[in-house]
């Protein structure tokens, strides 16, 4: 049994002014996706340990991710769908494809990259072999996408903690159908709904409830998977809304379409319950807050700046916040601004320097740094990035030299940070990870500008169907 494996995962903001291109992927062919560190104990490890398991000889094909950001290059896309479909064309006689997906990339003059891939995978492959795909929480799935594989599973926590075991589930079904010699298929039905991911925590009411229903429905008879995909909302997309899926055997099809029908309506029912997770205030009131909380530290994402949902990070609004309230004992983490890093690392470290720090205008694209003196405290690596730690009357920035995941806050000790030696810390963030909660004595999302601004309201869609709520009550 020989079962081919790939992966391409970008999740695609169209709302900010950058351009993803082929080297801001991590890219790996054939079995060099298993030397790269990074990945362990993700989606993929889960396909590969399943598959192992399961009897399959793996034929990796080619391998691309990188972190949320703008649309991607046409000439980037290119690349990567060419080197998926060389290497699956190259593998021989395969009994089925395992391929990883975010499921909401965007792409230049594409509305549908994820359909488009798969549509050539299976010219190449024929009606019979199966294809089978996992996909984040978030993914954007399309009529096209369901046409040209056979089945997908999404991941069902928020945050998402359970990478690995969306691919063993992933991986499973696929077995399932190549050991049983039946056909998957997937049923879908969408809902004309955006909703951020800061309203869909899974350990909160109405999706914790919703969510459970799915591993109950996977015990249902003729059902083996079921899911929710909530799309992505940061992207303009005519393809753009909330689905339900149910996998099954192909002879089960009207059972499935019911079961799709069931969970698709109940999402709607709620829909009006869904409010964020954390307590969302304006940038000025989390501040004012975090003043008048006794016990430290006070975790405050800056939610408009939020690199993990394709954000710039380089908003500086934050910053002069705390400058213009003259807090002291504040951590701001981490504004990537290329420029500000290489200054201060050639200042050197206890020396001062003068920075024109990110911009005072997030989203917009405009050049309006933060003009301000710091004393450079530390430079350092931590896992590939480079830093700078700086002061400023009492607030530490954190200065990264690209874009960066800040997600988990391991890295701040290796910065020589102690996070409970701080009053207030600003995370470029949306809902917060379960080891910074640990930390927060309270945590609050800031409602700032920028490119995932967490009021949709105020986002210049143009081409999302229309009616679709919140947008249209």
């Amino acid at each position: 049994m020989r079962i081919a494996t790939g992966a391409m995962m970008h999740e695609t903001n169209t709302f900010t002014h950058m351009r993803t291109g082929l080297g801001a992927f991590t890219c790996a062919e054939g079995e060099e996706v298993y030397g790269i560190q990074r990945w362990r104990g993700t989606v993929l490890d889960g396909i590969f340990d399943t598959l192992r398991s399961g009897g399959a000889e793996l034929v990796p094909a080619f391998f691309a991710r990188t972190l949320p950001s703008g649309t991607v290059k046409r000439s980037a896309y290119d690349y990567i769908k060419s080197k998926i479909l060389s290497g699956i064309e190259k593998a021989g006689t395969l009994d089925g494809i395992c391929l990883a997906l975010h499921g909401s990339m965007a792409v230049e003059g594409m509305a549908d990259p994820q359909g488009d891939l798969l549509a050539e995978l299976r010219k190449i492959t024929g009606p019979g072999i199966p294809i089978v795909c996992p996909l984040d929480m978030h993914a954007t799935v399309t009529r096209k996408m369901i046409e040209n594989a056979d089945a997908f599973c999404a991941y069902r926590t928020a945050p998402h903690i359970d990478e690995y075991m969306t691919g063993a589930r992933a991986a499973g079904l696929l077995l399932t159908s190549v050991k049983s010699r039946k056909k998957l298929t997937t049923c879908m039905r969408k809902l004309p709904i955006l909703i951020a991911g800061e309203k869909t925590e899974t350990d909160t009411s109405p999706t914790k409830e919703l969510f459970e229903n799915l591993a109950e429905m996977d015990n249902e008879e003729g059902i083996l998977s079921a899911s929710y995909v909530l799309g992505f909302p940061w992207a303009d997309s005519v393809n753009n809304g909330v689905a339900a899926l149910t996998v099954g055997f192909f002879d089960n099809l009207p059972l499935l379409d019911s079961a799709a029908i069931r969970l698709a309506a109940a999402f709607d029912h709620v829909k009006e319950q869904f409010d964020f997770t954390t307590e969302a205030h304006s940038p000025e009131e989390t501040i004012e807050i975090a003043l008048r909380q006794g016990s430290r530290p006070v975790i405050i994402s800056d939610s408009g700046d939020n690199p993990t949902a394709g954000a710039s990070q380089d908003s500086s609004i934050m910053i002069k916040l705390l400058m213009d309230k003259n807090v002291k004992g504040a951590l701001v983490t981490a504004i990537s601004d290329k420029q500000s890093y290489e200054n201060c690392f050639n200042t050197g470290v206890g020396k001062e320097a003068c920075l024109s720090l990110g911009t005072l205008k997030p989203g917009s694209g405009e050049a309006s740094p933060l003009s301000i003196p710091v004393t450079v405290k530390n430079i350092a690596r931590s896992g590939n990035m480079d830093y700078a730690v700086v002061e400023h009357d009492g607030i530490d920035v954190v200065i990264s030299k690209d874009r960066v995941e800040v997600s988990e806050p391991g890295y701040m000790e290796e910065l020589g940070l102690n996070l409970k030696d701080y009053r207030v810390i600003v995370v470029k963030s949306g809902y917060l990870s379960p080891k910074y909660r640990s930390i927060a004595a309270r945590n609050m999302l800031a409602l700032t500008a920028g490119d995932t601004c967490e009021i949709l309201e105020e986002l210049p869609y143009k081409i999302t169907p229309r009616p679709i709520f919140p947008l249209d009550r």
